[in-house]
């Protein structure tokens, strides 16, 4: 996600705001439905980034029904 916000600064050296994802961890351990949860960071590029991280990442199987995850939120800059 530093790689993300790393790539927006090159634009734009002042880059400042925070991502908010929302997404869902199903019992397979895999993440699904990630989505922009009403980001304010100015540059798309990094919140699809940041979005793409998300839904890339895993964690351990098991529970009897998916976990929904509202408005997890990263700032970056400042």
């Amino acid at each position: 996600m530093k790689d993300c916000y790393l790539v927006g600064t090159f634009k734009n050296a002042q880059l400042t705001g925070q991502v908010s994802v929302n997404f869902t961890i199903e019992t397979s351990g895999l993440v699904s439905g990630a989505v922009d949860a009403g980001s304010n960071i100015p540059d798309k590029e990094v919140v699809d980034c940041v979005i793409d991280v998300f839904a890339a990442l895993e964690f351990p199987s098991g529970g009897i029904s998916a976990t929904d995850v509202e408005g997890y939120s990263i700032n970056f800059g400042g």
